[in-house]
């Protein structure tokens, strides 16, 4: 009975330590979003989630390339809109949350976009826009996480014809212990919330 116990704890403990590392790959291309998620424990793959959404762009979608990105962030919005109204009313939870954020470690951020609009001029304005908001995200991530590698951006304006294509890649990890630890916090404080 003791050796069983001896087990089950120095499982529990060797547990604490392991690494589990998510890889999400968000790709649009035109009238299709691809948003893959990949879960490894231990280095082994347990956990692979696929989805395409598919949008619909006719040739007036494609001429107004930033409505498109206000529909598919408010789509997004409604998703998570539990998730986002908890994080905005709780601000103990935030505070948790960004000192836990530090302990996460982002081992590779790559986003690549080509754009056009078959217009020079706004072609380079949103061009610009892009840059700046990949800058913002970038700066996002280091200031709540631990970059191992410089974030790789790329834009690439396309002046002749009219288009959209990105795809963000994103490996990242958090040891097992400090995302169990995180949840019993959470899960506490929002017990002292709710009474």
């Amino acid at each position: 009975m003791l050796i069983i116990i001896l087990i089950i704890v120095s499982i529990l403990l060797i547990s604490l330590f392991i690494s589990i590392k998510f890889t999400v790959e968000i790709k649009w291309e035109q009238q299709d979003l691809l948003y893959l998620l990949i879960i490894h424990v231990a280095g082994i793959p347990c956990y692979k989630q696929e989805e395409i959404i598919e949008m619909d762009m006719s040739e007036e979608g494609t001429e107004d390339l930033v409505e498109g990105s206000k529909n598919i962030i408010s789509g997004f919005k409604e998703r998570f809109k539990k998730y986002i109204n908890l994080y905005e009313k709780r601000h103990i939870i935030q505070k948790l949350i960004r000192r836990r954020l530090r302990k996460v470690k982002v081992h590779t951020f790559d986003w690549e976009t080509t754009i056009g609009t078959a217009d020079a001029a706004s072609t380079g304005m949103i061009s610009g826009l892009c840059w700046s908001i990949k800058g913002s995200v970038g700066a996002m991530l280091d200031s709540f996480m631990k970059l191992k590698t410089t974030p790789n951006y790329q834009v690439t304006p396309v002046f002749q014809e009219k288009l959209i294509n990105s795809t963000c890649t994103c490996i990242f990890s958090i040891r097992l212990g400090q995302a169990m630890y995180t949840l019993m916090q959470i899960g506490k404080w929002n017990r002292k919330l709710l009474n």
